[in-house]
């Protein structure tokens, strides 16, 4: 038998068969288009997640997209060079916004995650061991067998643990003196009843403020750090979850009025969960008639705080015992409910501003200021951060002080704002999240936040921005804080008081601006009628008086 050689002829691979089919042009435009497509299904999810995003919106986006990428398979189908040149930059355009808009979501989300938590917050306590600057100790161990004065009652506890600390590394017992309040103890490092004190360095500020030179007159020899401890949550019955529940009260904020506390704190740095607030100002926000009520409360109000007892302090010393301190400090003041509470650092409102890359605020008249010592002149300013800080700190320049620095606030909040909603936010937008992250802490939700976002895009009329400073009287009073020794304080006036928290019940109650106009008018045509009345009673008065002059005139020439 004769054999035959047969060669063997393999059938080529799939990818063999695509490249020939395709191309390696058309294979690269294949790959541009998943990655286009992957990249738009990223992007939405994203959105969808963070429910910042109406529906309509995100069904408008998804639709753009899918048409898109239907439009780059038909232009590669054709298998044409110029269509697939098309379809490629339409990938890789479409595929690298929808990336850079993917980036911008999850930053958004890690900020709105880290604003929503207490996880940026400093949580410690510093307890100082302060002497006189001229004294001989460079050290505590130099105070053994010395005086050291310590309160009676405030930060007692770690107080204590502080001297336990001492007596340790001594070997014996620190001598202590107590004192009843923050000034009687200075008083006593002054008069040298004792050689050091300790006290919580959240008083260093009031101190500074009582004690005109106390910052060159002492120094710290030491500091101890404490966790701030956590308050006990109250416990409700347990209840089975309401899967409505968020639902409800989302949409409560697309329908009700609602009322945030906005607490500017007079630290830098790490926010911290207590510190005195500079600045107090309470925003009352009707998202149905479009109205916002923007009040501002001296920080210098003689108020009763909420804490045992309610002693009178200055407001801006709620701060101290808390943000809950502060905000239920305004709501017994104006007999409100507070919803939600913003606050936010010096530091962070400078990086704020400077992010935003300066804004423009509007300046009622000129000034320079005592904080970085920036002049302003009346009318427009641009400013950066630092110059921001100035210009809503200041108030020795003023003749009414602390009223001007009110409006100034307010001037800078509107400037903010606009800066904030104008288009030069796409070139700022990553810098003001970041800052925010770590300058801002509010205890509204992810899902509220994203629920007024939504409602902003959804809903796109005009917002109407209205402002209220309450005053009082200038004194002189003993605070809770600070104990015997005086300090300045601001009276409130009830009648201005009261006007705030009516007008802040209107915006909840749902008037509108053309109501409240009409509502105004009326009273003032009231009160023109009544000064019309006034005066024709005090005519008809005068009148009756020559009348009666002139009878008894007749009256004495008869007699006569």
């Amino acid at each position: 038998t004769e054999s035959t050689d047969i060669d063997t002829i393999e059938s080529p691979s799939w990818k063999e068969k695509l490249l020939s089919h395709l191309g390696f042009d058309g294979i690269l435009c294949v790959c541009l288009l998943a990655f286009q497509v992957i990249t738009g299904v990223v992007l939405i999810w994203e959105l969808a997640s963070l429910k910042v995003i109406p529906p309509r919106f995100l069904w408008m986006l998804g639709t753009g997209l899918g048409a898109a990428a239907v439009l780059a398979a038909g232009l590669l189908a054709t298998r044409k060079r110029a269509a697939q040149g098309i379809a490629v930059v339409l990938g890789v355009v479409l595929g690298v916004g929808s990336l850079v808009g993917s980036l911008y979501a999850g930053q958004t989300r890690e900020a709105l995650s880290a604003i929503t938590s207490e996880e940026n917050l400093e949580d410690m306590d510093e307890m100082v061991i302060a002497v006189l600057s001229d004294s001989q100790y460079q050290d505590t161990a130099d105070l053994k067998w010395r005086a050291i004065g310590v309160l009676k009652n405030l930060d007692r506890e770690h107080a204590d643990a502080t001297v336990t600390t001492l007596s340790d590394e001594w070997g014996t017992q620190a001598v202590c003196t107590e004192y009843e309040d923050v000034s009687g103890l200075i008083q006593g490092l002054y008069d040298r009843e004792v050689e050091a004190v300790i006290y919580n360095n959240l008083y260093r500020d009031m101190i500074e403020e009582s004690f005109e030179n106390y910052a060159e007159d002492a120094r710290v020899l030491r500091s101890f750090y404490y966790e701030i401890p956590v308050e006990a949550e109250k416990t409700e019955p347990e209840t089975e979850p309401d899967p409505h529940a968020q639902v409800t009260e989302n949409q409560k904020l697309r329908e009700e009025a609602f009322t945030v506390y906005m607490s500017g704190i007079d630290t830098y740095g790490k926010l911290s969960k207590k510190s005195r607030s500079d600045v107090n100002l309470i925003a009352t926000v009707n998202p149905v008639t479009r109205r916002i009520l923007i009040v501002t409360t001296p920080r210098d109000y003689y108020v009763q705080l909420a804490i045992d007892g309610e002693p009178w302090d200055k407001l801006t010393h709620a701060g101290i015992y808390g943000i809950d301190c502060s905000r239920q400090t305004l709501e017994n003041l104006y007999d409100i409910k507070i919803d939600y509470f913003v606050r936010v650092n010096f530091s962070g409102f400078i990086d704020i501003v400077d992010a935003l890359n300066g804004v423009d605020v509007n300046s009622e008249q000129e000034f320079t200021g005592e904080v970085g010592h920036f002049t302003y002149q009346k009318g427009m300013n641009h400013v950066n951060g630092k110059m921001a800080l100035g210009f809503v700190r200041e108030r020795h320049s003023f003749v009414d002080g602390d009223y001007q620095r009110a409006r100034n606030q307010m001037a800078m909040l509107k400037a903010i704002v606009d800066k904030l909603t104008s288009p030069a936010i796409l070139t700022s937008y990553s810098g003001v999240l970041k800052t925010m992250r770590k300058s801002v802490n509010t205890d509204f939700s992810m899902d509220d936040i994203g629920t007024l976002i939504n409602l902003q895009l959804d809903d796109n009329r005009p917002w109407t921005l209205e402002t209220v400073s309450t005053g009082g009287t200038n004194a002189r009073r003993t605070t809770y804080s600070m104990g015997s020794r005086s300090l300045f304080v601001v009276l409130p006036d009830e009648e201005e008081i009261a006007e705030s928290a009516r007008r802040m019940q209107e915006i909840r109650d749902g008037v509108t601006v053309e109501e409240t106009e009409e509502s105004l008018s009326e009273s003032h045509e009231t009160e023109d009628l009544g000064e019309s009345l006034t005066g024709t009673e005090e005519s008809l008065s005068e009148s009756g008086e020559s009348l009666s002059e002139t009878d008894t005139s007749q009256e004495t020439e008869e007699t006569e």
